[in-house]
């Protein structure tokens, strides 16, 4: 399809030059640098990483520097590109490292996407789709949203390749339990993990706190039954389950252990929610739990869950490390201090 898709672009190309034509390059990152934002910048595994794409992640690295390191910047914005942002790490040389790891990282789960055969279901594609939709509404409407993408010199067709490699990612995160995949996580991975044991179980809980008021207690009970009772009607309990606890639980703990917490017997929560955790399988949700805090609903996680993230993000950074990088000669010619100071100085629209 994509031989087919590249002989059909030639074959127009070809055209447009007979005719007089010849398609011109355009948009932000063409006016500050001069270079074409579809011509390669640079190839990752032989993957061609469009100049367009590239140059945003520098942009987007160059940001960062000037809105989190303040003291490493000068009075007209810009950065001083040789102050040392870690140890041996100037501050031109971060830009580029991120940039260049960050086109990696990509060209990474796109092969393997291909590679494991990870795909979007119609589920996911319809999500997909409602995400951006909403990202759109709430700049404004749609053009808009393309307004501020060109602002960034980032076009729909990028953006949109970007979110949709965020859903094949969070996809080939089920493969780590998927016994027999190739990014299954074996027993003997897994227990290297700090803290995980065979004697571990993973818990993830919603909380209501108990009110304030005495007298609201026994509706804010009720009110538990009943998300409860609509969590296992629904077709996908452990679904419906995880959607509740994401968005409405009163756990404040949830940041720092968004994948649930790891129990044993010895673990230091409160007795009730331990013993209930011990007590389930894989996917089993609880009845509603009373402990000191408030009320709990509990569903037991496979294990796996609780170190995927942390497994695939290795083994992506593994093969980043190793991965092929050629430069074309469009990168040669390329400054990092001009451009930024081009953008910078850009008219504001």
């Amino acid at each position: 399809m994509k031989k087919r898709t590249a002989l059909f672009v030639s074959l127009v190309l070809a055209l447009a030059l007979l005719a007089g034509c010849t398609p011109r390059p355009s948009g932000l990152f063409y006016e500050l640098t001069g270079i074409d934002p579809a011509a390669a910048m640079l190839r990752v595994e032989g993957r061609e990483v469009p100049a367009e794409r590239y140059l945003y992640w520098v942009l987007d690295a160059a940001d960062y520097i000037v809105r989190e390191f303040p003291d490493l910047c000068g009075a007209d914005g810009l950065p001083d590109w040789e102050a040392e942002v870690e140890p041996g790490v100037s501050v031109k040389d971060y830009i580029l490292r991120d940039a260049l790891d960050t086109a990696k990282m990509y060209v990474i789960v796109e092969k393997w996407a291909e590679d494991y055969g990870v795909t979007l279901s119609e589920a996911s594609e319809q999500a997909l789709d409602q995400e951006l939709k909403s990202a759109a509404e709430q700049m404004g409407g749609e053009e808009a949203m393309a307004r501020y993408l060109a602002s960034r010199g980032l076009s729909e067709e990028s953006y949109w390749w970007m979110a949709r490699l965020f859903y094949l990612y969070a996809n080939m995160l089920a493969l780590t339990k998927e016994e027999g995949s190739p990014l299954y996580i074996e027993d003997e991975v897994l227990y290297q993990f700090e803290d995980v044991t065979p004697e571990s179980v993973l818990a993830d809980h919603i909380l209501l706190l108990f009110p304030e008021e005495e007298s609201q207690r026994e509706a804010a009970r009720e009110s538990m039954d009943q998300v409860l009772a609509a969590i296992l009607a629904d077709e996908d309990p452990a679904a419906a389950f995880q959607f509740v606890a994401d968005n409405y639980s009163e756990d404040e703990g949830r940041a720092y252990y968004p994948n649930g917490y790891l129990v044993t017997a010895e673990a230091p929560y409160v007795q009730a929610f331990k013993d209930t955790a011990l007590s389930l399988e894989e996917y089993e949700i609880s009845g509603v739990v009373e402990s000191e805090f408030g009320w709990h609903i509990i569903m037991r996680k496979p294990l796996r869950d609780y170190v995927a993230d942390l497994y695939l993000a290795e083994r992506i950074t593994e093969a980043m490390e190793e991965a092929s990088v050629e430069w074309e000669d469009c990168a040669e010619a390329f400054s990092l201090e001009a451009f930024y100071a081009a953008y910078l100085a850009r008219p504001e629209e």
